[in-house]
């Protein structure tokens, strides 16, 4: 399968337990130097953060509008990523672009579960693998396409 290593280590080990944990925020480790991309990063892990609030656990139309508002992110943000591969021609391009789609079929499925049984909410193994798949996805799979975009000339270097 092509999905990202699921392995967490370092900073990211709260993940482990994560549900009803709201203090997960953006490292700047994360940072994948586009600094558009990395805006939008913050932006979708700020996305996820609200499905885990535990005050609103048990508001189910705030839980299917918080995953839907994830949902419509990761598309526009995805939609994004790939339009800046293919102008400058990166060569996992496929690969990178499939684990998109992996991606948002699960969050469709998830969406459909929630939809179906909006009494018990986004379950624990919903939101444990969004917030790795996020995690492990901005740190692995997009730090290369950062690193390309910078060798290519697409973004300044910088800080």
């Amino acid at each position: 399968m092509l999905m990202a290593d699921t392995r967490l280590d370092g900073p990211v080990e709260m993940m482990d337990g994560m549900l009803g944990q709201t203090g997960l925020a953006w490292q700047d480790t994360w940072s994948i130097g586009v600094p558009e991309m990395d805006r939008q990063h913050g932006e979708l892990l700020a996305d996820f953060v609200r499905l885990l609030d535990p005050a609103r656990r048990r508001d189910h139309v705030f839980q299917r509008q918080a995953l839907e508002a994830l949902t419509e992110h990761v598309c526009h943000h995805f939609d994004d990523e790939e339009h800046l591969m293919r102008v400058y021609g990166y060569p996992e391009r496929q690969a990178h672009a499939e684990v998109h789609a992996m991606l948002l079929k699960q969050l469709n499925h998830f969406e459909t579960l929630l939809q179906a049984q909006p009494e018990d909410g986004p379950g624990p193994t919903i939101l444990d693998f969004v917030g790795r798949w996020l995690i492990d996805h901005i740190r692995q799979d997009d730090r290369r396409l950062g690193e390309f975009l910078r060798e290519v000339g697409a973004v300044p270097d910088g800080p």
